[in-house]
């Protein structure tokens, strides 16, 4: 008898009974974000102000040339309590989501990469923190649901639970630029697959040849309207002052092997050309590696090509001379830190004889040398209570309000009009 029915609610058993961990881990790494609730940068200023005195949600308003579906949704939801709690509400919906996008790829990649090491590779790398507890920064955690839901193959469900999958792929496409780039790196297989098919080369053991025939057709078609929805925006706001970049090269060595490094490790670490070898490693383990089945070293291979889209993208937009420093822009890394590790355990099972369990321990022991090495990276630092709390009980009273928020330097005005009065 058939055990399929079963599949689903013992997938999304294991994805439930991680939860509470990961949203006890993610609470912890944001430090004070539930005990001292405050607002951070754009939760004020964008999403917090942008909602404030609307009725209805202001989804497709745009920020910094794309838009912000979800948060604005959230925004819009928090609208109905109270200011006071606002902070509070935005932190513990942020932690939630957060916890959940993890519980989400842990469930996913758990049959190709080790459990310990999916989380270990999201909870332990080295990061500046700010992508923890904080509204503004669940995009960065969004991505991943967006990225493997256009990547592995289908869940197989139906019905309602179905358009609801579809429905979730639009809004996640719709906040955030990772559409853009997700729907590049799906085009950019499908053609890989279409040039397999006509040359009959059937690498990874033929499963590149369908690749776009096991996809999920309806998430990626969600994906890619949400993609031309955010093109369309970013093209429009766009500033299109002319500006002298470095060549392609320059900016490609100065991307992989100087910035990427010294984000992955918290640390300059090895810069220069000996990074090639690194890489070409990894990638030719995942292409022609034959220790792992080609159905996960292609979605192995779909993350990377995702990460290096994403991290190389900054490079003609903005100055990344900051970008040297650790603390700078380091939530443009968070993706490509978290797949590197990913990559690297593929490569050692897929060229090595080292059976997977100990590959995946080998790489969780440096990555837990590296965590050692970077000790006050682990959690976000503490932001400064500004006490929101007692402003926001004064937006009633008719003036401007100036409230302080984080980081420090930021403000937030309020502007409370005159009641009218009754005749």
């Amino acid at each position: 008898m058939s055990t399929a029915p079963h599949l689903v609610p013992r997938k999304m058993g294991s994805m439930l009974a991680l939860l509470p961990l990961l949203f006890v881990a993610i609470a912890l790494k944001s430090n004070d974000a539930l005990s001292v609730p405050q607002f951070w940068a754009e939760d004020a200023t964008v999403f917090f102000k942008g909602q404030y005195g609307h009725a209805w949600p202001q989804l497709f308003v745009p920020f910094a040339g794309y838009l912000l579906f979800v948060p604005r949704l959230i925004a819009w939801l928090a609208s109905f309590g109270s200011p006071v709690v606002a902070p509070l509400i935005y932190n513990l919906v942020a932690v939630g989501v957060s916890s959940a996008c993890l519980a989400f790829v842990a469930n996913k990649l758990r049959h190709i990469v080790p459990l310990p090491l999916i989380l270990a590779s999201f909870l332990i790398v080295p990061t500046n923190g700010e992508i923890f507890g904080t509204l503004t920064n669940i995009q960065w955690f969004l991505q991943f649901v967006l990225a493997i839901g256009c990547f592995v193959s289908p869940a197989g469900t139906r019905g309602w639970r179905a358009w609801c999958r579809v429905a979730t792929m639009f809004a996640l496409a719709l906040t955030g630029p990772f559409s853009i780039i997700v729907s590049l790196t799906v085009a950019a297989m499908m053609v890989a697959s279409w040039a397999d098919r006509r040359s009959g080369a059937g690498l990874f053991e033929g499963q590149l040849a369908t690749w776009g025939k096991q996809r999920d057709m309806h998430a990626i078609a969600a994906t890619m309207a949400g993609a031309a929805m955010q093109a369309f925006v970013l093209l429009t706001l766009l500033n299109s002052q002319a500006t002298t970049r470095p060549g392609l090269w320059s900016q490609l060595s100065t991307c992989f092997l100087d910035i990427v490094p010294i984000h992955v490790f918290g640390f300059p670490f090895m810069l220069g050309a000996a990074w090639f070898v690194i890489y070409a490693c990894m990638l030719g383990g995942l292409i022609s590696g034959k220790n792992i089945r080609g159905e996960h070293r292609l979605l192995l291979l779909a993350m990377l090509i995702y990460a290096c889209a994403e991290a190389f993208a900054p490079m003609g937009l903005k100055d990344v001379t900051g970008m040297y420093q650790f603390n700078h822009g380091d939530r443009y890394y968070y993706l490509t830190k978290v797949v590197f590790w990913w990559t690297a355990y593929g490569a050692l099972v897929a060229w090595g004889n080292m059976r997977p369990r100990d590959a995946g321990g080998s790489v969780l022991v440096v990555l837990a040398l590296i965590a050692l090495l970077n000790p006050f990276r682990m959690v976000r630092r503490d932001f400064a209570d500004f006490t929101w709390q007692e402003h926001a009980r004064d937006f009633d009273t008719p003036g401007a309000h100036i409230v302080p928020v984080n980081p420090a330097g930021w403000t937030i005005t309020i502007d409370t009009p005159e009641k009218e009065s009754s005749p």
